[in-house]
């Protein structure tokens, strides 16, 4: 008993040791598919998954930051409903937001504000809205969204609605302003 043990205890270090990892910014961060820069503070950590890209300054629980290329191709999560090439901003906004509304996992959820943006130099929407943690704690969400030729670009900035939000929302804004994309993408 004690060698099955402790197989799986070291198998279950090395499955941890091979995920992704967190790591520190020192300039900023740069999706290598897009050629995206997120210039995030020095400091925070980051970590690169698959089609995203996930930011925090101190603890995903306080205030996570997460850029993600959604494809034209795949259908949403909760909707089913696919990303189109080229969508207006307002239907981008609507999607995301239905796609959110049918998320189990946000209780509550309500947009407080829908309104048009401008990310790395494209149209886009901005929502803002607030909903209840699995765990029942109230949390407030920035979604900014710009839609491309083959896929969208998603940047959703969560954290507790009490302190953390409006702590980290300054940072969150100057992230947005300094975005980029690969000229490339803009086409």
């Amino acid at each position: 008993m004690k060698k099955i043990t402790y197989s799986l205890l070291l198998l279950s270090i090395f499955l941890v040791s091979c995920g992704p990892q967190w790591n520190t910014v020192t300039k900023s961060v740069s999706d290598k598919k897009t050629g995206a820069v997120l210039a995030a503070p020095t400091g925070w950590k980051y970590m690169e998954l698959q089609n995203k890209i996930m930011l925090t300054p101190d603890s995903p629980d306080l205030g996570l930051l997460v850029y993600q290329v959604l494809s034209v191709s795949n259908p949403m999560r909760f909707t089913k409903q696919i990303v189109q090439k080229n969508m207006l901003p307002e239907d981008l906004a609507a999607l995301i937001t239905d796609n959110y509304q049918l998320n189990q996992g946000l209780s509550q959820f309500k947009v407080l504000e829908n309104n048009p943006e401008v990310l790395a130099g494209i149209e886009g929407f901005r929502l803002i809205s607030e909903y209840k943690s699995g765990d029942g704690n109230p949390m407030k969400m920035l979604t900014v969204g710009i839609s491309l030729q083959d896929n969208a670009v998603i940047l959703e900035f969560t954290a507790p609605k009490r302190v953390y939000f409006d702590k980290y929302k300054p940072e969150i804004e100057a992230i947005l302003s300094k975005f980029q994309l690969s000229p490339d993408l803009k086409k």
